[in-house]
């Protein structure tokens, strides 16, 4: 049986049973660990607003298991951002001698293009990122989008209750609002 598994490191519990004519029967279990050898994770917010300028953490993963006295090896990363038109592209290289983890910080200025502002209200932006990491032959991408919201969002906020008798209330505007 042929299975195809995700790229991503992950572990399998596999199971097999199965009876044959003469009614025969068997079962065994395994686990399988799925491992890719690189790979990037970024830290990211739920959402931004306009104007806002984050700084985003990328874990880059470099998993490869190297023999005494081998060589380090270079670790392209490019980091992209987009908003609308606007392309934004960082490239770094790191050193990794051994296997294990390396955390860059990549910067995010979060400015909505002037049309979005003239856009319906409830209109959603987004802004897309991506992260790629190679080593050689070693490739991986990892693509995501964080919604921005426009920079003087309304956020509604209320309250209630309730009158036990024959009660008028009068509800005025806050001083200054319009």
């Amino acid at each position: 049986v042929a299975v195809t598994l995700p790229e991503r490191s992950t572990s399998w519990n596999i199971s097999a049973k199965g009876v044959t004519v003469d009614t025969l029967t068997g079962q065994a279990e395994s686990e399988l660990t799925v491992k890719k050898e690189l790979f990037g994770e970024l830290a990211l917010p739920s959402i931004v607003t306009d104007g806002d300028s984050v700084q985003l953490t990328a874990v880059i993963h470099d998993l490869l298991e190297r023999a005494a006295g081998a060589p380090a090896e270079k670790l392209e990363v490019t980091f992209t951002t987009c908003i609308g038109d606007k392309t934004v592209q960082e490239k770094r290289s790191i050193t990794s001698e051994k296997a294990g983890m390396h955390e860059l910080a990549f910067a995010l200025a979060a400015k909505l293009p002037a049309e979005a502002k003239d856009r319906a209200a409830g209109a959603v932006d987004f802004v897309e990122l991506s992260l790629e990491v190679a080593a050689g032959e070693r490739r991986d991408v990892l693509r995501r989008t964080i919604p921005i919201r426009p920079l003087g969002y309304t956020i509604v906020s209320s309250t209630g209750g309730s009158a036990t008798s024959d009660t008028t209330a009068w509800l005025e505007e806050p001083a200054g609002m319009t």
